[in-house]
């Protein structure tokens, strides 16, 4: 599992992105830090492999690290955590694994692997390209990334009428290969 080339492709009406394009670009700044934080932070509270062979005493320290976590990520990324709710895995909670539960609940050691991808340095967001009513983005992220949370969310909040992703594993040639 390491790293490939992906590509997200967003329409929006005729004239509205070049409006919106600043807010686009600082959310894209957001994501590149919380992805960041992220990746230094995960180990913060242990792993859920530990998690689970935890005494009640040891369990219940562990939950307050990892609501503790979540609220921090919460404040220093708030467009990032609206972007993420609702979005569901299965994974570990306290120690069991659970199917389709929120992934900001879940054991932060692993839950957001390949959810908050926005490109490979603090700076992708220089990479956002725009054609007339066209957004277009591609970079390295890990190859098991899943952009469907971002996608969703160019719709929600910008307004995109379409978006599609894909993985040069999916297909040489993105900006060709994604029809929007």
């Amino acid at each position: 599992m390491g790293m490939c080339l992906y590509a997200i492709k967003a329409r929006f009406r005729s004239g509205q992105l070049k409006k919106i394009f600043p807010d686009i670009v600082e959310f894209w700044k957001q994501g590149t830090a919380a992805h960041q934080w992220y990746q230094a932070n995960r180990s913060r509270c242990g792993s859920y492999y530990q998690s689970r062979s935890l005494k009640k005493k040891e369990a219940k320290a562990f939950q307050e690290k990892k609501e503790a976590y979540w609220a921090e990520f919460k404040t220093k990324f708030p467009l990032i955590a609206e972007m993420l709710k609702g979005v569901k895995e299965d994974g570990h909670v306290d120690g069991k694994w659970q199917k389709h539960v929120p992934v900001l609940t879940l054991d932060p050691s692993s839950s957001l692997s390949g959810q908050i991808e926005f490109g490979d340095d603090p700076d992708s967001w220089e990479r956002l390209a725009v054609f007339d009513n066209i957004l277009y983005f591609e970079d390295e992220m890990w190859s098991m990334s899943n952009l469907t949370p971002l996608a969703n969310y160019l719709k929600k909040k910008f307004k995109a009428t379409k978006v599609r992703w894909i993985s040069e594993d999916e297909k040489p040639g993105l900006f060709e290969a994604i029809p929007v």
